[in-house]
């Protein structure tokens, strides 16, 4: 896959676990190709007439919300809300955390954590995170938005009528990285046979034509619904994307 738009750079202030939070050993979606694949949704929807100034920008399988913060952080000018829901009760306390980072008062409260644990144990790792902290705080001085309104509830993903009943407004993108592999699995979905298929056809109820749907799986997983057109599919290593689209 040609990158279009995240050109390559030194990634390493949006490092899982330098100021952004995860769970220890757990894999972790790429900060460049996050930045990618959120250009290349932003680009289509930009393009069908959206007079709004930003996106409202979902994830219905969020998990610890380290993919939202990082893209809150690189497109904040793109964003106008966010919205993150997850079954998962453990991952969504790791998302709150996260997503606070998306305001300057929680940047703010992480460095201080950051300068605590620095002072009493004087790790280089805790000096560099705190350096990529006044990164992150200076860039949000000129965040003219303000801070980026958050939404997180616990919601099944597969579950359209709660999808419906919970998101505040109908998603301009979604972008999600499906669960797979032995750190990230689907719950609640107990005699579905493709979970993924009918989480796009429960994600319909939070759509409008004009919304793109980005979702990232591994190879294994057919990310194909009769209900959407196919924008785009590339590969990069154990991954394939999609853009998707309802069909009118």
């Amino acid at each position: 896959m040609q990158y279009k738009y995240a050109i390559r750079q030194n990634w390493q202030d949006y490092a899982a676990g330098r100021v952004f939070h995860h769970f220890p050993g757990q894999a972790v979606f790429p900060v460049r190709l996050a930045s990618e694949v959120f250009q290349r949704a932003y680009k289509i929807w930009s393009a069908r007439g959206s007079k709004q100034k930003g996106c409202h920008l979902f994830d219905p399988c969020c998990g610890g919300a380290y993919q939202l913060t990082i893209l809150g952080h690189l497109h904040r000018s793109a964003i106008a809300r966010i919205s993150a829901f997850d079954i998962d009760a453990r991952a969504l306390e790791l998302a709150a955390m996260n997503l606070h980072l998306l305001t300057r008062e929680g940047l703010r409260e992480r460095r201080r954590q950051l300068q605590d644990l620095f002072d009493e144990f004087q790790k280089p790792s805790h000096a560099v995170a705190i350096q990529s902290a006044d990164k992150f705080l200076k860039h949000m001085r000129h965040w003219e938005q303000g801070d980026i309104p958050c939404t997180l509830t616990q919601v099944n993903a597969l579950d359209a009528q709660a999808l419906g009943e919970h998101l505040p407004q109908p998603a301009d993108i979604i972008f999600s990285d499906a669960p797979y592999g032995r750190r990230s699995q689907w719950q609640a979905a107990e005699g579905i046979d493709n979970p993924l298929i009918a989480m796009l056809g429960a994600l319909k109820t939070c759509l409008t034509p004009q919304s793109v749907v980005a979702i990232a799986s591994n190879k294994a997983q057919k990310i194909r619904h009769p209900d959407y057109h196919r924008l785009e599919k590339f590969k990069v290593g154990h991954r394939q994307i999609a853009l998707l689209s309802l069909i009118d």
